[in-house]
């Protein structure tokens, strides 16, 4: 088999040293043995971190009205699942873009990240909230299951088939997000590419070495992206106010405003 370079073929018209460097460093791969594993687990722990690190901020701000943690447990095991998903997605299209010899791996998943934590967070919530809540309300006929981060019947005790439904709601929204990706990717490869390129060009020597690179596009960018997606995400994906009244809520209010004198109302 011939060795491809790491270098796209539209930069090697004219090799610069950069390039030359890149080359002799070898094509970075997305999954080098242990190395590969362990960058992944990097990238596992900056996910959670990020989400712990909203929980405390939630519980300083809204003090007695923040979620607790078996709630939050709930809502970050959804996007948690979901990034899986998708990071096993990108692993395939990233290697399979590369496969048409236009860059290497690194270079996609790079691309990959970038799309789907900033015009793929808009989808999401576009598809959430406008279009496959219905769809599966209607479908189902469970007007109850999709209430984002409601997990609980009307008497208060926690019904694990809502989770589940929410669980394959996301990840529904996720595939369709991804595919819109992948159709803009095809569509705009050489300018993605060259945005990609860029940005791993504009590193100094010492970091174009084949697991620099990699550890460039599997932590740096997706510690720092993946931040602000999960936060994001996080705000359409847990139960609001006014979202939908909760019939446990309701219940609990109408007992203890029985047992209690007349409240004055905000």
């Amino acid at each position: 088999l011939a060795q491809t370079s790491s270098v796209p073929r539209h930069a090697q018209a004219v090799p610069s040293s950069d390039a030359v460097a890149m080359a002799a460093a070898g094509e970075c791969r997305l999954c080098p043995g242990l190395y590969g594993m362990c960058i992944q687990l990097l990238l596992f722990l900056a996910s959670m971190s990020v989400l712990v690190l909203k929980k405390k901020r939630e519980e300083r701000r809204e003090r007695e009205w923040a979620r607790s943690w078996a709630v939050f447990l709930l809502d970050s095991s959804k996007q948690l699942v979901g990034a899986g998903w998708l990071h096993l997605s990108n692993l395939f299209f990233s290697t399979a873009l590369a496969s048409l010899g236009d860059a290497d791996p690194c270079v996609w998943y790079w691309v990959n990240i970038m799309l789907d934590t900033t015009l793929g967070v808009l989808v999401n919530f576009l598809l959430l909230k406008y279009l496959l809540t219905d769809f599966m309300e209607c479908v189902t006929n469970r007007h109850g299951w999709f209430v984002n981060g409601d997990y609980k019947d009307p008497s208060g005790r926690c019904v694990p088939v809502k989770y589940f439904a929410q669980l394959c709601l996301w990840l529904l929204c996720v595939t369709f997000m991804k595919l819109i990706m992948v159709l803009i990717m095809s569509f705009l490869r050489p300018q993605l590419l060259s945005v990609g390129d860029a940005f791993l060009d504009a590193w100094p020597k010492a970091c174009k070495t084949a697991q620099t690179r990699l550890l460039l596009v599997m932590v740096v960018t997706p510690g720092v992206m993946n931040a602000m997606q999960f936060w994001t995400q996080d705000t359409f994906l847990k139960y609001r106010d006014g979202q939908r009244i909760r019939p446990s809520d309701l219940t609990v209010s109408l007992e203890e405003g029985s047992r209690s004198e007349p409240a004055i109302w905000a």
